[in-house]
């Protein structure tokens, strides 16, 4: 389990390290907003939150992932993902949001444990299908054992006409149960191009 976390995490390095880090100030505005002008995702994080750094990466630097931090003492690691419809990740098609919103839960799941997460497991009971931001969405969470420690993962995902919106937090299964109301306000917030 330990050596194919670390190969995943090494892959996930090695992305990154072809990424491109985005200037804080030009995407950080007044009232802790957080705005890309070049994809049209706009969203307003918590107050007392920081924003650590945000990236694109990926094909063309097409993905981007944003980093918050929660105030101390929370060990949740929040982050942002986004990117717009493309042939290799398309948009859903109409009527079929929420099988797309459900198969990319279990397809969450499934990478997670060939991650070397044996004990990853989504929470059936938490999905909940609903409008996000008015939006189609989903919100759910997962748990897992890392260092002997119980974990919980927990995503918001946001559909939109040219691309899609995942919140997702990681850490201390109370830690991330402590701050999933407050992800789910921010992502009311959000615009979704």
């Amino acid at each position: 389990m330990k050596s194919s976390l670390l190969i995943a995490i090494a892959v996930a390095l090695c992305s990154l390290g072809r990424s491109q880090p985005m200037p804080l100030k030009e995407v950080l505005g007044p009232n802790n907003l957080f705005n890309d002008a070049s994809y049209g995702v706009s969203v307003s994080y918590p107050q007392g939150w920081v924003v650590r750094g945000a990236q694109r990466w990926g094909k063309n630097n097409g993905e981007n992932t944003v980093f918050f931090a929660p105030p101390a003492p929370s060990n949740a690691r929040p982050s942002m993902y986004y990117q717009m419809f493309s042939p290799t990740m398309p948009k859903p098609e109409p009527g079929k949001i929420e099988v797309y919103l459900r198969d990319i839960a279990e397809s969450k799941e499934r990478s997670r444990i060939g991650a070397g997460l044996s004990d990853y497991k989504n929470v059936p009971e938490s999905l909940e299908i609903k409008q996000i931001a008015g939006r189609p969405g989903v919100s759910y969470f997962a748990v897992y054992t890392l260092g002997g420690q119980t974990m919980e993962e927990y995503f918001i995902r946001i559909v939109g006409e040219k691309g899609y919106v995942m919140f997702f937090v990681q850490g201390p299964a109370a830690d991330v149960s402590s701050i999933r109301a407050t992800v789910d306000r921010m992502a009311e917030t959000v615009q979704v191009p």
